[in-house]
C-alpha cells in the first residue's frame, strides 16, 4: 500500500470516500520520487475507505494502555503509519518481549500531553 498524502474526497450523496484519478496519479508520482524502481509499476487498486486516526500533535501514541499494563498500543498514526510501522513493529515486539520500553519509543508516550 502506497500513499503520498492525497486521501480522496468525500461523496456526500453516497456517504463514502472515493478516489480521484488525479490524486491517485499524484500519490503514484510521490512513490516513484522516493522509490524510482516503482516507475514501471502500475496501480492495481485505489481505495479511500480507510480513515486515518489523528492525534492533536499529528504524532502517534505508542505506550502502555492506562489501566491495562499488559497492553501496548500504537494509535493515532495521523498518516505516518505506512512509513514508520515496520520500525515501530520491531520496537513494540522488543518491548512486549523484554518488558522494557525502548528509548526510541519514549517520545511517543501519553506523558507528552501532560502539563
Amino acid at each position: 500500500m502506497i500513499s503520498g498524502g492525497w486521501l480522496g474526497r468525500w461523496n456526500a450523496d453516497s456517504g463514502r470516500a472515493e478516489t480521484t484519478p488525479d490524486q491517485v496519479a499524484a500519490n503514484q508520482a510521490e512513490a516513484v520520487a522516493v522509490y524510482p524502481c516503482l516507475a514501471e509499476v502500475s496501480v492495481n487498486d485505489a481505495a479511500a475507505d480507510r480513515p486515518e486516526t489523528c492525534t492533536v500533535d499529528d504524532i502517534p501514541i505508542i505506550d502502555v494502555l492506562p489501566g491495562a499494563n499488559n497492553m501496548i498500543v500504537a494509535t493515532g498514526w495521523s498518516g505516518h503509519g505506512w512509513a514508520i510501522a515496520p520500525a515501530v513493529n520491531h520496537l513494540m515486539a522488543q518491548w512486549a518481549y523484554t518488558g522494557t520500553q525502548p528509548d526510541l519509543l519514549r517520545p511517543f508516550g501519553y506523558n507528552r500531553f501532560k502539563r
